[in-house]
């Protein structure tokens, strides 16, 4: 009788746990991120506005929608995500940051110049998506003639844990 209870017990909390789990597979976050995929701006917003925190829900395949969105090099999605409170650290299906998604796609996108080196024709800058008390620079070369508060596209040739290197397109 005692290890009837025991069993019981066992696959009573397992079917409490399977929430946890089901929070990949099916559920608003997994519409959410499937709404980035497909670009449907209205669903993404309803699915926000009733839970803010679905923002750095991850699909079945392990992906936020903010990787979706750098992985397919869609500026606009990957802004809006990041104003919305997108986690620029959370590590999706293989383990890769948004940083290092998007030097691995070469990911153009605008940058916020904040400081020119004229002696080296290197610029240091941040995405305008970007609050201050993010980390994070983009380091650009070739970046002659430009001028702190310029705004230049981008093109992502490296990263490492906190940095992206690039070259104005």
């Amino acid at each position: 009788m005692k290890s009837f209870r025991i069993a019981f017990a066992t696959v009573g909390l397992a079917l409490v746990a399977t929430p946890a789990i089901g929070q990949y597979y099916g559920t608003d976050g997994e519409q959410f991120v499937s709404a980035v995929e497909k670009r449907d701006g209205n669903k993404a917003t309803e699915l926000l506005a009733g839970h803010p925190t679905i923002v750095d829900t991850k699909d079945a395949k392990g992906d936020t929608g903010l990787i979706v969105a750098i992985r397919d090099s869609d500026n606009d999605w990957a802004a809006f995500l990041l104003n919305k409170g997108a986690d620029p650290n959370a590590h999706g299906a293989n383990g890769d940051t948004p940083l290092i998604a998007a030097a691995k796609v070469g990911f153009d996108f605008d940058v916020l110049i904040d400081a020119v080196d004229a002696g080296t024709g290197g610029a240091t800058g941040r995405s305008k998506a970007d609050a201050p008390e993010i980390d994070g620079e983009v380091h650009l070369r070739d970046a002659g003639g430009l001028q702190p508060g310029d705004i230049v596209c981008a093109r992502i040739e490296d990263s490492d844990d906190h940095d992206l290197y690039g070259v104005p397109v």
